[in-house]
């Protein structure tokens, strides 16, 4: 289980992320949608920890994501950017 726990995140002095909460169940399929530039993108990179948060904690089973290294991290999560060869397609 993944649990946002009030995160905040963001590019420089920039927050794109304030607060969040969520939770996200073992096995559950998710799908987050929205306009360019509302903050998709930077919430998976927050929740893989590639994008350090700025306020809050994200538990990973339970566990601070901090306090875990990044193979541990791997075995449970994984994130596959956009990228060029994506083909152009809508969520419909």
């Amino acid at each position: 289980m993944i649990e946002l726990q009030s995160i905040s995140a963001g590019y420089g002095s920039e927050p794109v992320l304030n607060e969040l909460c969520a939770s996200i169940q073992s096995g559950q399929i998710l799908t987050v949608v929205g306009p360019n530039g509302c903050g998709k993108s930077t919430l998976l990179k927050a929740i893989v920890g590639i994008l350090p948060i700025t306020v809050g904690e994200i538990l990973l089973d339970g566990v601070r994501l901090t306090d875990q290294k990044r193979d541990e991290i791997a075995r449970k999560i994984s994130y596959l950017p956009q990228g060029k060869t994506v083909p152009d397609m809508t969520v419909r």
